[in-house]
């Protein structure tokens, strides 16, 4: 993902302290950090019964476990906006990653961009949704 970081400069205004490896790292850790917390608090949705939810609500650390996944999500959320000129500078520049990729054609950006937009929609309900459900019974 080094190949497709934009360089110091590009379109004027590209002046982000560190190297291409440090962002592809840190991204790459948030990343997986992000996914995990939608996986587990996926698994934990999937796994708990009804009887359950009765009995962590007595558990006054609950509150944390209900914010994982609207904290993951939007984490992602914010996470792809912050990538998007990485694929805004693939795009503009034919920019391809590695040495034997051949370039992309108009079609793969296109396509790239419709499946960002819904994973960006999705990730926005997700943690709108999320909060609303881990906080709707204080609401009342």
């Amino acid at each position: 993902f080094q190949d497709i970081y934009p360089p110091i400069g590009t379109w004027g205004i590209w002046y982000l302290p560190g190297s291409p490896a440090f962002h592809v790292a840190w991204t790459g850790v948030v990343e997986i950090v992000g996914g995990m917390g939608l996986l587990l608090s996926g698994l934990r949705d999937a796994l708990a019964s009804e009887d359950d939810d009765d009995d962590d609500y007595e558990n006054e650390n609950i509150w944390m476990i209900n914010f994982v996944k609207p904290v993951a999500a939007s984490v992602l959320f914010v996470l792809t906006i912050l990538i998007t000129p990485a694929n805004i500078y693939m795009f503009t520049h034919g920019a391809v990653m590695g040495d034997t990729m051949a370039p992309l054609d108009m079609s793969f950006h296109g396509v790239r961009f419709a499946v960002q937009v819904v994973f960006l929609s999705l990730l926005l309900t997700l943690a709108r949704d999320s909060f609303f459900f881990a906080w709707g019974d204080e609401l009342d």
